[in-house]
């Protein structure tokens, strides 16, 4: 933990810049922040792993992760629920064969958040062509940056984009803290016994602290400005107030219209199971 070097932000230019340069910047000592955090030398072992993660959280190539734990978590079937949901075969009686409204709940969650995940994309990449702010890489000192070398910084930069605000990883985390408050933990049940509800509320804590742990990795690794991460986060938050409420309910009723067929299909897929597998259960 030290000060940063003398030739920081040589030309001010990030100061300068007009989204950057707001009384909220001011008044809530952000070029400070900004300053400190860029300026840390290193962290304990334990802790940067834990930064690092924090920070490749959202990379592209981690969203199928978050699309399985989603379905797990929205629909978590009993073995008796996944058996009937996979075992389509034509000899299936009525009683065992899965409603459409059993398709439905399995498959709508991964559905819904993927869409929610490209509509937050979207505006990022609205808001960045907009605003067309520099990230720290392109401002700060080279001898600033050669000082505050990260370990897997250049892993956690990769595959980003030109400009920085707003931060698609913090909107992306926000995005994620959002769909589960409001569409996960009260509409689906994920607990099948009475020792679950304390896991699911150390999950539900684990999770509201997802999105600051996120804006502080960003900003960390220098690929943000604190402002970004706030941006990331206001986006999610007006998307979620304004647009994905309708997105749900268009998305159930495109599920109604194609359950089971397409739904099936679907639930194939993301479960991944062979009859052989089910048969075991």
């Amino acid at each position: 933990m030290t000060t940063a070097p003398p030739d920081y932000d040589p030309d001010q230019c990030h100061t300068k810049e007009f989204v950057y340069s707001t009384p909220l910047s001011t008044l809530l000592g952000l070029h400070r922040g900004n300053r400190y955090i860029h300026s840390l030398k290193s962290l304990p072992l334990p802790l940067e792993w834990l930064v690092f993660l924090l920070g490749y959280a959202f990379n592209p190539v981690v969203i199928p992760f978050w699309l399985g734990w989603i379905a797990w978590i929205g629909a978590k079937p009993d073995e008796t629920r996944l058996r009937t949901m996979l075992m389509m075969q034509s000899d299936a009686n009525e009683t065992t064969r899965p409603t459409d409204d059993d398709l439905q709940r399995l498959v709508f969650p991964p559905i819904f958040y993927l869409s929610t995940v490209l509509i937050t994309v979207a505006g990022t990449e609205l808001l960045k062509a907009l605003f067309q702010a520099s990230r720290p890489e392109t401002v700060l000192s080279k001898d600033f940056l050669r000082s505050t070398l990260r370990p897997y910084g250049k892993r956690v930069a990769s595959l980003k984009s030109k400009h920085s605000f707003p931060s698609g990883d913090s909107a992306q985390a926000a995005n994620m803290v959002l769909f589960l408050s409001r569409y996960v933990w009260d509409q689906y049940s994920i607990t099948t016994n009475a020792t679950l509800p304390i896991f699911t509320a150390l999950l539900q804590v684990l999770v509201l602290a997802f999105y600051p742990g996120v804006a502080f990795a960003r900003v960390y690794y220098h690929c943000h400005w604190i402002e970004d991460t706030i941006g990331g986060g206001l986006l999610a938050l007006g998307l979620h107030h304004f647009i994905v409420p309708q997105m749900s309910v268009t998305i159930w009723q495109l599920l109604e219209m194609h359950a089971p067929s397409v739904v099936a299909t679907a639930v194939a897929i993301i479960w991944g199971r062979q009859r052989s597998v089910v048969e075991e259960l």
